[in-house]
Formats: structure tokens, sequence, C-alpha cells
């Protein structure tokens, strides 16, 4: 979308179809996208984008396997795109968090599968875990330098972790003053498995997160039930 291009219905919808052609690789009459899937897009869409739409929040809920990755990542990537054609002072960062490592991964592997199909140069996603940089780089604090350290550097387009691994990262300056610069749209998906306790300090987390942030924070929550 152009930086200049109205934002209206026939806009979002092509927008929409557009990105779902490029993620299932057919015809849009043989592609299966619920119309909770397109509702849900459309909202997040119209939250960040139509002049006069008020901004707010979003929480997504529906069964397991109805698609919901599918729905909040076009919003989330439209916004991302728009942000790289709109120019250098308006490159962002959009932060996925999961629960569970286990699971994090997993929608990775799918994010960084749907991100291959929107042909962006500019357009990166990133896992943001300890076992990444394990694998990929001599220690997790070299990795963390080398993917922040750069003050001249975008950090990536899409950031996936967890909220464990959130807490840690928090305490590192070099994290913090690139997400607070670049953040601007934060999911938060499963968000059914954070209760008691451990919910509660996610709470103090993420409330952490937005005083950091220089932006205000669009938030989307994603759950099964």
């Amino acid at each position: 979308i152009p930086a200049t291009t109205p934002i209206g219905s026939l806009t979002i919808k092509l927008v929409i179809e557009g990105i779902a052609k490029s993620i299932l690789k057919k015809d849009w009459i043989e592609v299966s996208f619920s119309q909770f899937q397109y509702d849900s897009a459309r909202e997040m869409i119209l939250s960040q984008f139509k002049h006069g739409y008020y901004k707010k929040n979003q929480i997504l809920t529906a069964g397991v396997g109805s698609g919901k990755t599918i729905a909040f990542c076009i919003g989330m990537l439209v916004s991302a795109v728009y942000g790289i054609k709109s120019g250098e002072n308006s490159r962002s960062t959009h932060l996925f968090l999961y629960p569970r490592t286990a699971l994090a991964q997993d929608q990775y592997t799918k994010i960084k599968n749907i991100v291959k199909q929107i042909k962006v140069p500019e357009l990166s996603v990133h896992f943001e875990h300890s076992n990444y940089y394990r694998s990929t780089r001599t220690s997790v604090r070299k990795g963390i330098i080398e993917k922040y350290g750069d003050e001249y550097k975008h950090p990536p387009s899409i950031i996936v972790t967890t909220l464990e691994t959130l807490n840690r990262r928090l305490q590192h300056p070099l994290f913090i003053k690139k997400l607070s610069k670049y953040l601007r749209r934060v999911v938060v998906d499963e968000v059914h498995l954070v209760e008691g306790i451990t919910g509660c300090n996610i709470v103090r987390l993420l409330d952490r997160l937005r005083q950091i942030c220089d932006n205000d924070l669009l938030w989307t929550a994603s759950s099964a039930t």
C-alpha cells in the first residue's frame, strides 16, 4: 500500500486477498480462507490505517486449527511492509510472543514461510531465543550484539520469541534501545495458557514493555477459548 493511498474497504479487500494468494500459492477461488480470518485481518488493518478510525487493540478467539496465525499475520505483514515502503523513518518492528518455547519455534517456522512469499527484500523475521544463538553463533551475548548492536541497522521486521525470553532481553540495553524506537505492534498468542501467578508476572512484564517504548503500541491477543 503506497503511503498516500486512502485506506477504504475495497483497498483492504484487495490487500487481504493478495496476501492470502501469495501465502497459499493458489488462485483466489481455490483459497481456503475463512470469514473469521478475513474479518480479523480487516480489523487489524483498519485499527492502524483508516483515517479517523479509532486505534484499538484486538482479541481473536477461535478454536484450535481455525487459522488464527494467518489471521493476525496478515495485519502485521501489512503494517511491516507499509513501514518499509514509506521510507527509512517509518520502519517498524512487530513482536510475536508465545508462552512456550516449542510453540514459538513451530510458529516461527510457519511465519518465516509466510514471509518468504511476500516479495519484499527488507521484510525479515527473526527467532529471538537463546537456542537460536547457540546454534548460529559462538554465544548468546555475541548474537545479541550482532543483531541489535549496530546503531544504523534496523531490527527485524518481525521478532518471534517467548515471554520468558522477553523477560531476559528487557535486561539487555541493546535490545531495549532497538525495541523502544521501532516496536509498533505486539501479538500475544495462546493467551489462554497464561494464568495464575505466572499470568500476573506477565502482565507486569508487558506493562514494562509498554513503558519503555516510544510509540503507542497496538496489541493483539489470540486465544483458543
